[in-house]
């Protein structure tokens, strides 16, 4: 009888450890395409299922980001970011909301070497998204995510969009990632080094631990630690 009480103490242990905070897991990408920029039904529900997935999220819409090169804040989250993008315009009827956008220069070639958009924030965050636009309509061009955490020093790609090209100048896409495995920089990669893109609607969150999860984590920790004090007692002395 004890053994199999052992037995079931360690499954839950090793349950509870696998959902505690800090358990790791693959990044999950949130993507949805709309092929001109009116209603954006399929990019603003990849968007609002993203942001449930975070509890502390922020959205700069680049309407006051100003800056060369500009500075993003994620509202009252504390999160703010830099970016190599090029520079804040108003592209006519292009812009998510309502008017301005941030213009990529990612991408581009400068002396013969591909630059790619980098974002770089002051803290570490689970999440990253923005709506796309422009992207993939005169050739084909893959957008990759590159979470990365200068820190622990790892990294992680994640595929946000394989455009095939020829879709219309005004083609929307949301994509947003997030990671149990927070990082503070992300870089923007593209096969399309002559694709324009802008961004708007940038945004980064974190997930907190509830308090649940937390007693869980505790849990967790105590049964593990009375598994490892019985298994030592049963066994046979050595003297």
């Amino acid at each position: 009888m004890n053994s199999i009480r052992l037995r079931l103490l360690a499954t839950f242990a090793l349950a509870v450890v696998a959902v505690a905070p800090g358990a790791t897991a693959a990044p999950v990408l949130f993507s949805g395409f709309d092929a001109n920029n009116g209603p954006l039904p399929n990019s603003t529900a990849a968007f609002n299922s993203f942001v449930a997935a975070l509890n502390v999220v922020g959205t700069d819409t680049i309407e006051a980001t100003v800056g060369t090169p500009p500075a993003l804040t994620f509202g009252a989250t504390g999160i703010t970011a830099t970016t190599s993008a090029g520079f804040v315009a108003a592209p006519p009827g292009l812009a998510v909301s309502p008017t301005k956008a941030l213009v990529a220069i990612g991408g581009q070639l400068a002396n013969g070497v591909l630059v790619n958009e980098v974002f770089t924030f002051n803290q570490v965050v689970n999440g990253f998204g923005s709506f796309f636009i422009n992207v993939g309509d005169a050739a084909a061009n893959t957008v990759t995510f590159r979470l990365e955490n200068t820190v622990s020093a790892t990294s992680v790609d994640v595929i946000a969009a394989a455009m095939p090209g020829g879709a219309a100048a005004d083609n929307v896409f949301f994509a947003g990632v997030t990671d149990t495995a927070p990082f503070n920089r992300l870089t923007v990669i593209v096969t399309n080094a002559g694709d324009g893109i802008l961004y708007d609607n940038v945004t980064a969150g974190v997930v907190v631990p509830e308090p649940s999860a937390l007693v869980l984590a505790l849990l967790g920790t105590m049964a593990v630690f009375f598994i490892a004090r019985r298994r030592k007692k049963s066994w046979p002395s050595t003297s």
